[in-house]
C-alpha cells in the first residue's frame, strides 16, 4: 500500500526562501488535483482546496523487489498502485499531472526499462480509475519552479562563477536541484516540512510541486546576489 505521510489543512510557520519567491500561488481547484513523480523513488500527491486552506496527502510509491539476472531490483508494484488509487475514492473530474518518463543515457538499459515501466503503470492505473491524465515534460513544469539546470544560476549574479571555491555565494552555488524542490515544497506547504526534510524525500516534494504547478503555481528568482552582497558589505 502507499504510505500516507501528510494530511492537513494549510498551516504552520513559513520561512522565506533566500533565492526565490512565489510569483503565482496555487489556486484552489474544484476537484482534487494529483501530481505524480513516476520514478520508483517517487510519490503521489493529492491536493484539495478547502475553505480553511489546503488538504493534502502524499504517498510514497509502493514497490516490490524482483530478481533481474544476479541482482535484486526495486520495481513499481502495479497491484499496490491500483489498490491505493481505488481506495482514494476520487470524485469525477479529477486531473492528474504526471511527469513524462525521460530515459537518460547515463541510466543504462535497466534505468530505461524501469522508467518506462513505472510511467506506464501510473498512466494505466489512473485511467482505469477514471482520472484524467496530463503528461508533463520535466523541463516544462520545473522551469516554472526554478528547478532546471538553466535556472541553477538564478541564485547568483549573471556572469559570475558558480563554482569558485571560497566565494561568499558558494553555499548557494552548491544548492542541488533536488534540494531546491524540498525547500520550495516546505515553503509553500509548511505543514509537510518534516516529511521532506531528508534528501531522499525529493520525490515527495516533486509530486507535490507538480500538483501545485497544475493549480497555477509559478516561482521566480528575486536577485539573491544583490541582497547577499549588500549584507556582506555591511560586515
Amino acid at each position: 500500500m502507499l504510505v500516507r505521510v501528510a494530511n492537513s489543512a494549510n498551516g504552520g510557520s513559513r520561512r522565506a526562501l533566500p533565492w526565490a519567491k512565489v510569483k503565482e500561488w496555487p489556486k484552489k481547484p474544484k476537484n482534487p488535483v494529483l501530481g505524480v513523480d513516476p520514478d520508483v523513488s517517487g510519490a503521489l500527491a493529492v491536493l484539495e482546496g478547502r475553505e480553511e486552506g489546503w488538504s493534502l496527502h502524499i504517498y510514497d510509491v509502493p514497490t516490490v523487489s524482483e530478481r533481474v539476472g544476479t541482482r535484486m531490483r526495486r520495481r513499481h508494484c502495479p497491484a499496490g498502485i491500483a489498490c491505493a488509487l481505488k481506495n482514494l475514492e476520487l470524485p469525477p473530474g479529477c486531473v492528474a499531472y504526471v511527469e513524462m518518463a525521460r530515459p537518460l543515457p547515463q541510466n543504462g538499459r535497466q534505468g530505461w526499462y524501469g522508467s518506462g515501466f513505472g510511467y506506464g503503470v501510473w498512466m494505466g492505473a489512473l485511467a482505469a480509475n477514471g482520472v484524467e491524465t496530463v503528461a508533463v515534460h520535466p523541463n516544462t513544469w520545473k522551469k516554472d519552479m526554478l528547478l532546471t539546470k538553466a535556472n541553477q544560476s538564478d541564485a547568483v549574479e549573471e556572469g559570475s562563477s558558480t563554482t569558485d571555491k571560497g566565494s561568499p555565494l558558494e553555499p548557494l552555488n552548491r544548492l542541488a536541484l533536488k534540494d531546491r524542490s524540498r525547500e520550495i515544497a516546505a515553503y509553500v506547504f509548511p505543514q509537510i516540512m518534516d516529511e521532506v526534510k531528508r534528501k531522499k524525500d525529493h520525490g515527495r516534494a516533486e509530486a507535490l510541486l507538480l500538483a501545485a504547478w497544475g493549480c497555477g503555481m509559478r516561482c521566480e528568482s528575486h536577485g539573491i546576489e544583490k541582497e547577499v552582497l549588500s549584507l556582506l558589505d555591511q560586515v
